[in-house]
């Protein structure tokens, strides 16, 4: 089941989105609502939603402040907002706090359902594979436990340019960088963690930014580039586009010329999510050393550019 909370200071308006949703067809949405950011805020915590439709203007506290309350308090769910807001400026800062994507008022059913839908898959699919979740406190994973034991041996971009190739459908081209600096715009992107068969201990972290994720899932089932561009442009990662991405990692760790392992024992996909903000744990992770990490551009032609960060817990 999705639990979404409906947050807007009319209950008309609230209503309306509720249809809209119904009308939709979704079998498996639970509606709440919440008349501010105020309740919506307790709702959240109480309730715990999958997904927060909210109005951005609002008295007292604005939609924009409670997506900036959930981040400080660490609380990972997705938010989109439907407004009345159209400043391209305004529309960009919401885009950074977090927010997934912004219809605005007044709205047909049909925009509603296009924004929503995407998300709604990224929920499903995720709650499907049951895929443990990031300790944020903490900083760790549930199921890692122990010593590091052997390193994982980075391969070289070059190497791993050559693997990618083996196993897509369209040519990727792929560049050392610099430390990369991810920021909220580049977001939403994936995280994948790899950890090694025998022991479930995690080896490998990767971080793609919304592009990367989008071209190299595009790449890997030959995606037509129009579809990869509008997702770009939306700020959303597919589920489509998301499986093949997941697909594609699969495959990499079983690639024996690649041989992602570790003292014998071949990685594995542990976790594969989105992220959509860059909270206090995974900027820390972002801040490993050079010698513990692979920083690269990877572009295909008729996609554009994105790029991706592999790096090795320390």
């Amino acid at each position: 089941m999705v639990r979404v909370l409906i947050v807007d200071d009319s209950k008309a308006m609230q209503h309306i989105i509720r249809r809209g949703l119904d009308s939709a067809g979704f079998s498996d949405i639970e509606t709440l609502l919440a008349s501010s950011a105020e309740e919506a805020l307790k709702q959240v915590k109480q309730w715990q939603p999958d997904l927060i439709l909210s109005d951005w203007h609002m008295p007292e506290m604005t939609g924009l402040d409670l997506v900036r309350a959930l981040s400080r308090e660490q609380i990972d769910t997705k938010v989109g907002f439907v407004t009345t807001e159209t400043s391209e400026t305004r529309i960009q800062e919401a885009r950074e706090a977090g927010v997934q994507f912004i219809v605005n008022k007044p709205f047909d059913v049909t925009t509603l359902v296009s924004a929503v839908s995407p998300v709604i898959d990224q929920i499903r699919a995720a709650q499907t594979k049951q895929l443990p979740t990031l300790n944020v406190e903490s900083g760790e994973l549930k199921g890692q436990s122990g010593d590091r034991g052997d390193a994982l041996s980075l391969p070289s971009v070059e190497v791993l340019e050559e693997a990618i190739n083996r196993i897509g459908s369209r040519e990727v081209f792929m560049e050392p960088m610099d430390k990369i600096n991810f920021t909220n715009a580049s977001l939403p992107g994936l995280l994948v963690v790899l950890a090694d068969r025998s022991s479930n201990q995690i080896r490998a972290v990767a971080i793609l930014d919304l592009s990367a994720a989008s071209l190299l899932g595009g790449s890997f089932i030959n995606m037509n580039e129009e579809k990869v561009q509008q997702a770009i442009s939306r700020g959303l990662i597919q589920s489509e586009i998301s499986n093949a991405c997941e697909r594609m990692f699969e495959r990499l760790c079983e690639d024996e010329q690649l041989d992602l392992s570790v003292g014998g024992s071949r990685l594995e996909v542990m976790r594969f999510s989105q992220i959509q903000k860059i909270f206090p744990k995974l900027q820390a992770m972002l801040n490993t050393p050079s010698d513990l990490r692979i920083d690269c551009d990877i572009a295909a032609i008729g996609y554009g550019q994105g790029a991706m960060t592999i790096v090795l817990p320390s």
